[in-house]
């Protein structure tokens, strides 16, 4: 009987072992992140993400800052750098005036949403 348990528990764990996906944590944001969709929503709450054909990249480095190919604050000669907190799931671009915008990884995806009154968004994926 005890043989019989041991080896349900091994085949339980096997089984769970080679179904689980590989998920991206917090700890993988430190790495470079492509843009391929955005949030435009109308400000009835029916935006949805739509793919887009970009070049733009965003990437995270260990010691809480952050490099953006676009630009954060809307003019696009303007710095496009910034820091991060893990702990808060906030970044703050170096913008004037002062904001602040919401991450999360979902699905594998990095969301940030941005200050918008009708909400909007990028999404983007690791580049492996």
């Amino acid at each position: 009987m005890k043989g019989f348990l041991i080896s349900v528990f091994i085949a339980v764990v096997l089984l769970n072992t080679s179904c689980t996906k590989e998920n991206i944590s917090e700890r993988d944001l430190v790495n470079r992140w492509h843009l391929i969709e955005t949030l435009i929503d109308p400000g009835d709450g029916s935006g949805t993400f739509q793919k887009v054909e970009s070049d733009a990249i965003i990437e995270f480095f260990d010691d809480n800052t952050l490099r953006y190919s676009r630009s954060f604050c809307g003019e696009e000669n303007s710095l496009k750098t910034g820091t991060y907190s893990f702990v808060e799931n906030e970044i703050y671009p170096e913008c004037d005036p002062i904001v602040t915008f919401s991450y999360k990884i979902e699905n594998n995806r990095l969301i940030i949403y941005y200050n918008c009154i009708e909400g909007c968004a990028e999404k983007f994926e690791l580049i492996k």
